[in-house]
């Protein structure tokens, strides 16, 4: 058996050896390099088209905007270019209604600026066409959570802050937290705008003290405050909380001591439903909107104390004086109640113009299924088709009245479980 063709298998077989004991024989293939900021990009045999901001490549819906998006460079695949670009690179709509938005990148997401010069001029600054801003921006409405920013003038300047579930929350310190480790610098209207817009922490977000006499209790946002939780075992072990100086989070729970009206609770493990109602909780029905905290985390709000049976009278408080004329009609809603059954006795209303009308509509279980409305002609057979009316614990009305020149009134009534709803002007 001939063996001439062995010599340059073992050859083969040798120097793959020698390459896995000695890398520096058999070299790799290059890496791809990322195309410089501003520069455009295509994948080999693809159509879409990409233009290079902070090392991501965004994607580009016309090329018109960008001088026909010059120089397209081809490449193989879209790897080592990064997810989001780079935190502090810059991009300028180029057309459309935002033509002229410069903004920053922070976590992911564009932050608008008011002002460059804050900023050192915006250098570098890439322009990305109206159609791909908003598709990115969509994609990214909020910085990723831990992120930071500062604000680089005007009476805030200095102030940092770090993103939880949307909303920047100050720091006092940056030691405790890894020393702030890619901070953005925003400008004064920028940031304000954006924090405007974002007060509260997105529901469900979680938090955790890094420093003082609370280091390492674990908090959850619910209704624009934090609850302090003393177990995460049912609550998947409350992944990826961002980090908060000690004297950052006390402001803030200062700030913000009770969850908003409204706000609903999931207890853990019992899977108890609870709203809140000015700073006390009672029971509610369930619902995917609840957020989820462990039982004992609960103690911190009292359950709201309830009689049996009880009558009594309620009246909206008096909104505070705006441009419009109001309607500043007077008006009385009679109730009884006993136990999660509620009925409204009587409402009447006081003096009113001539072109009044009121409606009434109603959810939950409680309710019947149409809005009634009158104008002033038959307001009266409205209010006795009202009168005797039977309403369920967690029912909500909504009572609107409209005339010509005022201002729209609205009031709301939640109805609760043994107690005198409650009503407001919202």
């Amino acid at each position: 058996m001939s063996r001439r063709g062995a010599p340059g298998r073992w050859t083969l077989f040798l120097a793959l050896v020698l390459g896995s004991l000695l890398p520096g024989l058999v070299s790799a293939a290059p890496a791809q390099a990322i195309a410089a900021p501003g520069s455009f990009v295509r994948v080999t045999d693809t159509d879409p088209i990409y233009v290079v901001i902070g090392g991501a490549a965004v994607h580009v819906d016309s090329c018109a905007p960008l001088g026909g998006c010059p120089g397209v460079q081809a490449i193989s695949s879209l790897a080592g270019y990064a997810a989001v670009p780079a935190n502090g690179s810059f991009v300028r709509i180029q057309d459309g209604p935002s033509e002229g938005f410069i903004g920053t990148f922070v976590g992911g997401a564009v932050i608008h600026l008011d002002s460059c010069a804050p900023l050192g001029g915006c250098a570098g600054v890439v322009g990305l066409d109206s159609g791909g801003a908003a598709a990115y921006m969509a994609a990214h409405p909020v910085p990723a959570n831990g992120s930071f920013i500062r604000i680089n003038d005007g009476p805030a300047e200095g102030f940092i802050g770090t993103v939880v579930g949307g909303a920047v929350i100050h720091l006092d310190s940056c030691d405790p937290v890894g020393g702030c480790a890619g901070v953005v610098g925003l400008d004064s209207g920028g940031a304000a705008a954006y924090m405007a817009a974002h007060p509260v922490p997105a529901n469900g977000s979680f938090v955790r003290v890094a420093n003082g006499p609370y280091a390492g209790v674990i908090a959850r946002a619910a209704g624009g405050a934090f609850l302090a939780l003393t177990d995460c075992d049912p609550l998947g072990g409350c992944p990826a909380p961002v980090s908060l100086d000690a004297g950052g989070f006390a402001d803030y729970v200062k700030a913000h001591p009770i969850p908003a009206n409204g706000t609903l609770l999931e207890g853990l493990p019992s899977q108890g439903m609870w709203v809140v109602l000015d700073g006390e909780r009672e029971p509610a029905v369930v619902s995917p909107a609840a957020v989820a905290v462990n039982d004992a985390s609960l103690d911190a709000i009292p359950i709201l104390t309830t009689a049996t049976t009880g009558t009594g009278t309620t009246s909206p408080t008096p909104a505070p004086p705006g441009h419009r004329r109001r309607l500043r009609v007077k008006m009385l809603l009679r109730w009884e109640w006993n136990g999660g059954h509620t009925q409204l006795v009587r409402l009447r209303l006081g003096r009113h113009p001539r072109s009044v009308t009121l409606s009434v509509t109603c959810r939950g279980k409680g309710c019947s299924r149409s809005a009634l409305s009158a104008d002033a002609r038959k307001l009266p057979r409205l209010l006795v088709v009202l009168d005797g009316r039977v309403y369920h614990a967690g029912d909500r009305l909504l009572i609107t009245l409209r005339a010509r020149g005022y201002a729209l009134e609205r009031i709301v009534v939640v109805i609760r479980d043994g107690r005198i709803p409650r009503v407001r002007l919202s």
